[in-house]
């Protein structure tokens, strides 16, 4: 079973470890999260060529956006 992640931040900081690239075949997309509330922020993820690059903050132009409030982006 996989480790809890406790916080929207400890999220994005360990997401390059849970990667999958031979899933990620074929995606290039930049999947935007805006997360409310206590603990949340913004971050985009960049998965181009089995690579994936995880930055705070937002990016000009996302494939998606993903918002939540924070405590509901952790429990899921």
């Amino acid at each position: 079973m996989a480790n809890r992640i406790n916080s929207c931040k400890e999220y994005f900081d360990t997401l390059d470890d849970r990667f999958n690239s031979e899933a990620s075949k074929g995606v290039d997309a930049i999947y935007q999260f805006e997360l409310k509330g206590d603990g949340g922020g913004v971050w985009h993820v960049v998965v181009a060529e089995g690579a994936i690059s995880v930055c705070e903050g937002e990016h000009a132009k996302p494939s998606a956006v993903v918002t939540s409030k924070a405590p509901d982006f952790v429990k899921i």
